[in-house]
């Protein structure tokens, strides 16, 4: 989805787009909060901001998930599913690092981009 961002952009734009996507590189899963949190007046940076939380929720969740069930296979010693389940993880942390940094590129290049199936869940969070 292409827009044109808003009027009233702030000085410190990059910043608050930079960590709005920042935490796939540095863990940190509640990093996109910031931006949402300090920089209210722009409306672009803060849907970037609600866009990197709900990539970080989903990474969150996910590797929970697959995690969780390569440590049960690994307590029934099923190790080739348990290793099964570290792949896919690490299949499904290289495609959210991908997606991250074509949404940065795309905000920086002042385009709204998301995933359709995600839309619906950006529509419904206003901070």
């Amino acid at each position: 989805m292409d827009e044109t961002p808003e009027i009233n952009e702030t000085s410190n734009r990059s910043v608050w787009l930079l960590l709005s996507y920042l935490w796939i590189t540095t863990c940190c899963v509640f990093l996109p909060v910031i931006p949402m949190v300090v920089e209210r007046e722009d409306e672009f940076a803060k849907w970037h901001a609600k866009h990197g939380l709900i990539l970080a929720l989903l990474w969150f969740l996910l590797s929970v998930g697959l995690l969780g069930l390569a440590n049960f296979m690994g307590m029934l010693d099923w190790d080739s599913l348990k290793t099964i389940f570290y792949i896919l993880w690490g299949v499904a942390g290289s495609a959210f690092l991908v997606l991250c940094l074509v949404a940065m590129m795309k905000a920086f290049a002042g385009e709204r981009w998301t995933l359709s199936v995600l839309r619906g869940f950006l529509d419904k969070l206003d901070f």
